[in-house]
């Protein structure tokens, strides 16, 4: 079977670093969209780790949560004219389009801003735990189970093998600490 069309475009071998490329720009610009829904540029900046925003995308950042407020009545309309018969669904269901687009659509708005201020596509402050045993005898070397080199907590458990890790109430201890913790990292 011969390859055509789109097909024959996309299997080619400059495609995969080419969207690559792309994910780098689109990624980081999409995360100062989602952080911008809420329409304050105190959080906007808290929540990305930035400092000081320009004015330019203060005003931004309100005008995206107010788009998101708008596209989420719109979206609330829509469901009462669709579930609760109360309104005209198809000016709902133009409304509730048109309103999203116009949301959507400010998520290229921070691509250059993005770009200018660095900011990385993903957020790597997630609390990680790794138990391991000091008697392993199918992860080796034990050290290949740390995460403490990528900001996580270790904890080396002596005695129970590979498996019975699974069911070691040292283990369970650890876990139970670490989710309690306020903060574990």
């Amino acid at each position: 079977m011969r390859a055509g069309g789109l097909t024959h475009l996309l299997a080619r071998p400059w495609i995969d670093p080419l969207c690559l490329k792309g994910m780098e720009w689109i990624l980081p610009a999409s995360r100062c969209w989602a952080a911008a829904g809420c329409g304050d540029p105190a959080v906007f900046s808290r929540d990305l780790g930035l400092g000081h925003i320009p004015a330019g995308i203060a005003h931004r950042v309100r005008q995206t949560g107010a788009l998101r407020a708008r596209a989420g009545e719109a979206q609330e309309s829509w469901i009462a004219a669709a579930f609760g018969g109360t309104g005209n669904l198809t000016v709902a269901e133009h409304a509730r389009r048109e309103a999203a687009h116009i949301y959507l659509s400010q998520r290229f708005a921070y691509l250059w801003f993005a770009r200018w201020r660095n900011v990385p596509a993903v957020k790597l402050d997630v609390p990680c735990l790794s138990v391991f045993s000091s008697h392993d005898n199918v992860v080796h070397p034990k050290e290949s189970a740390s995460l403490a080199r990528r900001g996580g907590r270790d904890v080396e458990v002596e005695g129970p093998a590979h498996l019975a890790i699974l069911f070691s109430p040292k283990v369970a201890e650890h876990v139970a600490s670490f989710l309690t913790d306020p903060d574990p990292v």
